[in-house]
């Protein structure tokens, strides 16, 4: 039995909540894939007829997707004023963006208008999203050229972005809904008949690529956006290594004979209420059990997802040291030999966490 082998059958299993299929997911009034590839509309799977017109928007391959690619002049996707998407309290914009370039003004990304509901990019980086009027939002940034899942909710009392699982904005609005609004459009903003003031048909177009979007008639969980981040994450170039195990880093101190363990569980999300991070040492000789050195247990996990323990390695024999750390049921270990001059860490081609069995 291999030394990870035994540290799993060491290390204690904590139960954890199963959560059934799709109880966390609330289904949306809207989905776009955009797995069509081709032609001149796309399709609503949500089963609402939310049916789009594409007007100059490219199809595009993007790795195992099909995306569309706007010009930033003036191509969009118009789709018109269906019931489904006439939200005047609590909804939900999801979707797999990518700009390509900064706009010299605003420009809008999905949804109405100031209005009613928006999500618009700036020259300033951000992804603003709006409720009722363009004083009442939040803002979270966007990196040009890589693919950012974006989850802008609203639920009736605040406003938040999560961008790729994380919480970035959340604001307290001032309203409980916006208004009926114009027609919803993909790539462009573009204001109704009522309104008079010239400014607003400045609203630019959006320059870059758009992929897998939904519309959702509540305002969405950090922790449902979370997941509909990871279950598409792959498809959109993101690594998606670090979502079923601990990221686990060594860092060595000869000098005062010690070694400092950090773990990251941020890949693990959403995190279950009262969730714990274990970090420790065990020695694994050839023939001996493993044996526990040292064990630091966190009780509270902080935002960044981040943990670490310096561990004071002075007396210890020469020999296989396993560190190891575990949060839930995912564990990683990192294996190094004590010499007796000082903490002998494997190349950096070897430092890496491996599951534990």
């Amino acid at each position: 039995m291999t030394s990870y082998r035994r540290l799993a059958t060491f290390l204690t299993t904590s139960a954890l909540c199963c959560v059934g299929r799709l109880a966390w997911a609330q289904q949306p009034v809207a989905e776009w894939r955009l797995d069509e590839g081709q032609g001149t509309q796309v399709h609503d799977r949500s089963g609402h007829g939310g049916v789009g017109t594409i007007q100059g928007a490219r199809w595009e391959r993007s790795g195992t997707v099909w995306t569309l690619s706007f010009d930033g002049v003036d191509d969009m996707v118009d789709f018109g004023t269906p019931p489904a998407l006439d939200l005047r309290g609590a909804c939900t914009l999801e979707l797999w963006v990518n700009p390509t370039n900064k706009p010299s003004g605003e420009v809008g990304v999905l949804g109405k208008f100031f209005e009613s509901y928006l999500l618009s990019f700036y020259q300033d980086g951000n992804c603003w999203w709006y409720i009722n009027s363009g004083t009442n939002h939040c803002k979270a940034p966007l990196i040009l050229g890589v693919w950012s899942h974006v989850v802008a909710a609203f639920d009736g009392e605040w406003l938040s972005l999560t961008v790729n699982g994380q919480l970035c904005s959340r604001a307290r609005s001032v309203v409980s809904g916006g208004k009926q609004g114009a027609a919803f459009r993909m790539g462009r903003a573009l204001p109704g008949m009522t309104h008079i003031d010239p400014e607003y048909g400045k609203i630019r177009a959006f320059s870059g690529l758009i992929g897998l979007t939904r519309v959702y008639d509540v305002g969405l969980s950090l922790a449902a956006a979370q997941r509909l981040y990871k279950a598409d994450a792959g498809s959109y170039g993101h690594d998606t290594t670090w979502f079923d195990r601990v990221q686990l880093e060594l860092f060595p101190y000869p000098q005062r004979e010690s070694v400092v363990v950090r773990a990251g569980v941020r890949g693990l999300f959403p995190l279950t209420p009262g969730q714990t991070v274990e970090l420790g040492l065990a020695s694994s000789g050839a023939d001996d059990p493993i044996k526990p050195i040292a064990i630091q247990r966190f009780e509270s996990i902080p935002d960044s997802g981040i943990v670490e323990h310096e561990f004071d390695v002075k007396g210890l024999p020469p020999g296989d040291v396993l560190a190891w750390a575990r949060s839930a049921d995912k564990e990683s270990a990192i294996k190094y030999k004590r010499l007796n001059n000082g903490i002998n860490i494997p190349s950096p081609a070897e430092i890496r966490a491996r599951p534990l069995a």
